[in-house]
């Protein structure tokens, strides 16, 4: 696989995205991992519980070298946006 094909996990709203070129063998794996395919995002989502798992199917299906982590959405990535991020919560919710 070169290095424009490259899979990507993402997690997101609890749960493990992963963006992979079209592959026969990655659909079944994904399928017998409870995977499923959401059609908005373009992209097969997982329990995140399986991360281990699902990487290990990406990485035998299309190399070692095949994944590319996004940062997690979810989580602030500094204590600056962790304490903005908690003053527009109380400003919130009074």
């Amino acid at each position: 696989m070169d290095s424009a094909q490259k899979a990507e996990l993402e997690e997101r709203d609890g749960l493990l995205l992963v963006w992979t070129p079209f592959n026969q063998r990655f659909i079944q794996g994904a399928k017998r991992l409870g995977g499923r395919w959401d059609d908005a995002e373009g992209c097969w989502t997982f329990d995140p519980s399986l991360h281990r798992r699902v990487t290990a199917t990406v990485r035998r299906v299309f190399g070692p070298d095949a994944i590319s982590e996004r940062p997690t959405q979810d989580a602030p990535s500094s204590a600056d946006d962790i304490a903005a991020e908690a003053e527009r919560f109380l400003r919130s919710h009074g």
